[in-house]
């Protein structure tokens, strides 16, 4: 699974993706809005496709599954010439 975001313009400063944000995580809410923020700030400010999360369930691993989701859309993207952004959670 993939989702992705078009990111056509700034997100206005209290962007929709925060709603229900405090509800959903309690006390930690803290640490959720100061990751956003950290996101947030290093966030391209030109139109891009967002690639906000990409999985592939154990047991289909190492099989390729996750590049073709990205080639697919990448391919798409480069029909387009438009570019592609993520927060990578490792290097």
């Amino acid at each position: 699974m993939a989702i992705w975001y078009r990111r056509d313009e700034t997100p206005p400063p209290h962007a929709d993706h925060l709603y229900g944000l405090e509800e959903a995580t309690g006390r930690y809410a803290p640490k959720f809005l100061l990751l956003d923020a950290m996101f947030e700030a290093r966030h391209p400010r030109l139109p891009h496709a967002y690639l906000a999360y990409i999985g592939v369930k154990p047991a289909v691993q190492s099989r390729g599954v996750g590049s073709a989701l990205l080639a697919h859309v990448h391919q798409a993207l480069d029909a387009e010439n438009l570019p592609a952004y993520l927060e990578a959670s490792n290097p």
